[in-house]
């Protein structure tokens, strides 16, 4: 490796470095590595946080909790109005059964949850 300053021209180091092994590759696109035929599989790392996505195609909307451990929580309104739940993609079931299981447990306490929330002219999804 050479290191060279552009304005005097003077040579600053120059030593051999050893940056490692490359692998031989095969025509298949695999690698011999210690004699043995290896393929490299990328990880995928999920971001953790809340996603939210608008279909405009279908009028509905959706977002994902993304821990960064635990279970995923994706609620999402389908296209007749009704909100849906779905845990680490799981059958789906009502918002409702979630509040529920959070500790509302009548429709009036759910409705009163929600009462500053919801106008009288949006679509009731309650």
């Amino acid at each position: 490796m050479k290191l060279v300053d552009n304005e005097s021209k003077k040579v600053l180091f120059n030593k051999r470095v050893n940056i490692g092994i490359l692998p031989l590759m095969t025509k298949r696109g695999s690698y011999i590595v210690n004699g043995v035929e290896r393929v490299i599989i990328s990880q995928v790392i999920r971001s953790y946080g809340i996603f939210y996505n608008y279909d405009k195609r279908n009028v509905t909307q959706s977002f994902k909790i993304i821990p960064e451990r635990g279970s995923w929580i994706e609620i999402f309104t389908e296209k007749s109005g009704t909100v849906v739940v779905r845990v680490n993609n799981s059958r789906k079931f009502y918002v409702t059964a979630l509040l529920r299981v959070f500790g509302f447990e009548t429709d009036e306490s759910i409705k009163a949850f929600f009462e500053g929330v919801l106008d009288e002219e949006d679509f009731d999804y309650i």
